[in-house]
């Protein structure tokens, strides 16, 4: 799969972890056969465990025709509790699209652990308003008390 702006659950980012968010060229894995390369239309979860530790892409989300993906900003589904392990699907995935076709953006809220079921919650830009394709972003937990 072609793989871009790779990011993990944010409890894990320093440590060793099984799965990885990306926004991908293709909507499914292609292979080491097709390796054109593709506009950013989807995002996917690979498991760095399967395939006896070569990865897998195992679940993915497509954004349509002429809409394309931009870095996902990842927020962890509960708060920090560290005598638990942390379930590194448990995000929400937050990026902006641009449709091509109609020159608008919306921000997509996509359940880490089901991306394949699409946004849960999609929110539309003003008419007239869009981010142009390549923004970055970041989320900040607040500081403990």
């Amino acid at each position: 799969a072609q793989l871009d702006h790779p990011k993990v659950h944010p409890r894990v980012h320093t440590r060793e972890s099984r799965f990885v968010f990306a926004t991908l060229g293709r909507h499914d894995n292609g292979g080491d056969e097709d390796a054109t390369p593709r506009p950013p239309q989807s995002f996917g979860c690979v498991d760095l465990a399967a395939a006896g530790g070569s990865g897998e892409l195992v679940d993915a989300w497509h954004a349509g025709p002429r809409r394309l993906v931009d870095e996902a900003t990842l927020v962890a589904m509960a708060p920090a509790d560290a005598s638990e392990d942390v379930d590194e699907r448990a995000v929400w995935l937050i990026a902006p699209i641009f449709d091509g076709e109609t020159r608008t953006t919306s921000y997509v809220v996509l359940d880490g652990r089901r991306l394949s079921d699409g946004p849960v919650c999609e929110l539309h830009l003003p008419e007239g308003t869009f981010v142009p394709w390549g923004l970055h972003g970041c989320w900040q937990e607040p500081a403990s008390s």
